[in-house]
C-alpha cells in the first residue's frame, strides 16, 4: 500500500501558492523608506528667524484654539495646573516639534517616516507600518510634502497673524542611519531612525531623575529629523490648530481609495500627537 505521508493534495497545494502570491504582492506594495540623509530635502537656510515689525493680537474668532484633545503634561510639568500656568504666561516662548523621521522620546508622541520618491504622503494608522508605529499615529512624509510643509510654515510666518514665528529644521547626521529601507522588516535596530519604541521616560521622580531624562531626550533628538516652530506661548493652541488643519495636495498622484479634487488633499498632521517645548527646550506637554 502506498503511504500517504508527505503527500499534498491539489487544494492544499493551490492554497499555498495563493498564499505565497499574496505575500509577494503585499511585500511589493510596501512603501520604501528614505534612509539616506535628508539634509537637502528642505531648502536652506534651516533656521529662519521671526520677521521684524509689529504684530497684532491673534483673532481667536478666525484662528481658534485647538480643542480636540487636552494637553497631556510631560514632567517636569507634572499636571494640568502646571501646563495651564505655562500657557497663561504672556512673555514666554515655546516651540512645537514636528517629527519628520524617527520617534520622539516621549510616551504617546507621534513618530514619522519619509517615503522614497513620488510615493503618496499619508497619515496612519497604515497597514504597511509595524503595529507599534500605527498605535503612535505615524506620519508618512514624501520629499515633496516636506518641501510643501516648509513653504507653508514660511507663509504663516510672513503673514504675522500668529505673532513672531521662527522656524528650524534639524537633520540627523548621516551616521545615525542603518540599511533597513522597507517596512517589511520585523526587526528594528534601536538606533535606526525608524525604530518605533515606546519611551520609558519617568513621569514622577527626583530632580536628578529629570535631569538625566532631559539629557537622554536631547541625545535621542540628535538622531532624528524634526522641524520646530517657535512662537509666543499665548498663541500655542491657535498654532496647534493651524498645524492640525494643514493640507497637502500631491503633485502627481492621488490619495489611495479616494477620488475627486477635494479628496486629493491630505491632512498629514490630523490626529498627530505633537510635543510642545518651553523656552529651555524642555518638553512641557503633548497634544
Amino acid at each position: 500500500m502506498r503511504s500517504r505521508l508527505g503527500q499534498v493534495g491539489p487544494s492544499r497545494r493551490g492554497k499555498r501558492m495563493q498564499d505565497n502570491d499574496s505575500s509577494m504582492n503585499e511585500r511589493a506594495k510596501r512603501p520604501r523608506l528614505e534612509t539616506s540623509s535628508i539634509l537637502d530635502l528642505i531648502p536652506q537656510p534651516h533656521f529662519i528667524p521671526a520677521p521684524a515689525g509689529n504684530f497684532r493680537p491673534v483673532d481667536t474668532s478666525k484662528i481658534p484654539c485647538y480643542q480636540k484633545t487636552l494637553p497631556s503634561p510631560i514632567a517636569p510639568y507634572y499636571d494640568a495646573a502646571a501646563v495651564n500656568q505655562l500657557l497663561s504666561c504672556k512673555f514666554r516662548r515655546a516651540a512645537w516639534v514636528i517629527p519628520v523621521r524617527g520617534s520622539l522620546p516621549w510616551d504617546g508622541a507621534s513618530t514619522a517616516v519619509v517615503l522614497e520618491g513620488t510615493q503618496v504622503a499619508s497619515r496612519s494608522p497604515s497597514p504597511f507600518l509595524p503595529a507599534p508605529a500605527a498605535q503612535l499615529c505615524a506620519i508618512m512624509w514624501t520629499p515633496d510634502s516636506l518641501h510643501h510643509l516648509w513653504t507653508f510654515l514660511g507663509s504663516i510666518q510672513q503673514a504675522k497673524r500668529l505673532g513672531p514665528l521662527s522656524l528650524s529644521f534639524h537633520a540627523a547626521p548621516a551616521d545615525a542611519f542603518r540599511t533597513r529601507d522597507t517596512m517589511s522588516e520585523p526587526v528594528w535596530e534601536s538606533n535606526h531612525p525608524y525604530y518605533f519604541q515606546q519611551s520609558s521616560k519617568h513621569t514622577t521622580g527626583s530632580p536628578d531623575d529629570f535631569a538625566t531624562d532631559n539629557n537622554d531626550c536631547r541625545a535621542h533628538l540628535e538622531g532624528i529629523d524634526y522641524i520646530k516652530v517657535y512662537h509666543d506661548i499665548p498663541y500655542s493652541l491657535s498654532l496647534r490648530n493651524i498645524l492640525d488643519a494643514y493640507r497637502y495636495e500631491p503633485v502627481d498622484g492621488q490619495v489611495p481609495g479616494q477620488s475627486g479634487a477635494n479628496d486629493r488633499k491630505i491632512r498629514i498632521l490630523k490626529g498627530a500627537h505633537l510635543v510642545c517645548m518651553d523656552e529651555r527646550s524642555k518638553a512641557a506637554f503633548l497634544m
